[in-house]
């Protein structure tokens, strides 16, 4: 008696996963593209608002202030890069623990760009920060996020 439950069960449940596969296949991509909170930007160039945050509370860091605003979002085939301009007293600037590339260096700033899988979300960064006259020399965790406010299509 147990086993022909247990089979009246195992029947029901893939008659049910059966029907709903039918409804929302698994690899319909209208509805993943419908079902994301992400929005489409076009290939171009774009100014782009942000904010370096703390590592765990979501107020400005102090390390903001030292960040040129606005940076700068490129979209080419769909892959995201953003440029962004900050003192030269951060040494060093990781996203999501990958050194981003220096394109230049003049007046006490650097301007570097790195990809961004995601640029509605929170982005990861690491800063080192050095200042030789005081003995200063301190790694932060910090977060970026993107005002991405205008820029869909």
């Amino acid at each position: 008696m147990k086993m022909k439950t247990a089979n009246i069960a195992l029947a029901f449940l893939v008659t049910v996963f059966s029907v709903v596969s039918t409804v929302i296949p698994l690899d319909n991509k209208a509805y993943a593209a419908e079902s994301s909170s992400r929005s489409v930007v076009a290939d171009g160039e774009y100014s782009i608002g942000y904010t370096v945050l703390h590592a765990t509370n979501n107020v400005a860091s102090m390390a903001d202030q030292y960040y040129t605003k606005p940076g700068k979002l490129i979209i080419k085939n769909g892959q995201a890069k953003v440029q962004v301009e900050y003192s030269n007293l951060i040494t060093e600037f990781k996203v999501n623990g990958t050194p981003a590339t220096k394109i230049s260096e003049s007046g006490g700033k650097i301007k570097a760009e790195f990809p961004v899988a995601d640029i509605e979300g929170l982005t990861a960064a690491e800063i080192h920060v050095q200042v030789p006259a005081i003995s200063y020399d301190h790694w932060y965790t910090v977060r970026i996020d993107f005002n991405t406010t205008g820029l869909s299509n």
